[in-house]
């Protein structure tokens, strides 16, 4: 069918266009998590990423990554002995990244990326309880693995849902956010 007069001034009106998506995109997003450090603990995760797209469908991502978990450490000899602690991981993670579908009103995402992680650990008394054994305060390594999808129908902006495992030293934390993605 050909295309009106009137159709072809006002394109936006009639049809569905589409915009390639930018080189360069920064975005963040947060979360809530879980954290396999002991049996009655909850986390909370915030992170920023800037990303570049290397080749089609291809990504270049750095991520910032903090991860915050409290709770009660039980010990693993004495059950009536139990202590309060509290978490903080900051991860620096570079990553690639694959987008499925870039050009439907729906997109997804897949990352997985290998970088440095920052542990501090903080509990009541001085000694280390022995069932947050999986974990020690200082540098260490984290992986990161994504999945997300992406809703591409708001101009430059780009909301996503998500669920990531991070894993860090013996520890791992999963997590399920929501977060956005601006085109720059």
């Amino acid at each position: 069918k050909p295309i009106e007069a009137d159709q072809a001034r006002n394109a936006p009106e009639h049809f569905s266009i589409y915009k390639r998506s930018a080189k360069k995109i920064a975005g963040g997003g947060m979360g809530l998590s879980t954290v396999n450090l002991a049996e009655e603990s909850s986390a909370y995760s915030f992170g920023a990423l800037g990303q570049y797209q290397w080749k089609h469908g291809i990504l270049l991502v750095g991520r910032g990554h903090l991860i915050m978990a409290s709770g009660t450490a039980i010990d693993r000899d004495n059950e009536n002995e139990r202590e309060d602690f509290s978490v903080t991981v900051i991860n620096l993670i570079p990553a690639l990244a694959y987008e499925f579908l870039p050009r439907y009103m729906v997109s997804f995402r897949a990352e997985a990326g290998l970088g440095l992680s920052y542990v501090d650990v903080d509990t009541a008394s001085t000694s280390y309880p022995r069932s947050l054994d999986k974990i020690e305060p200082g540098m260490g390594m984290a992986t990161r693995f994504q999945g997300s999808a992406l809703f591409n129908r708001m101009g430059d902006w780009h909301p996503e849902v998500f669920a990531d495992w991070t894993f860090f030293q013996d520890a791992k934390a999963s997590t399920l956010g929501i977060g956005v993605l601006k085109e720059i």
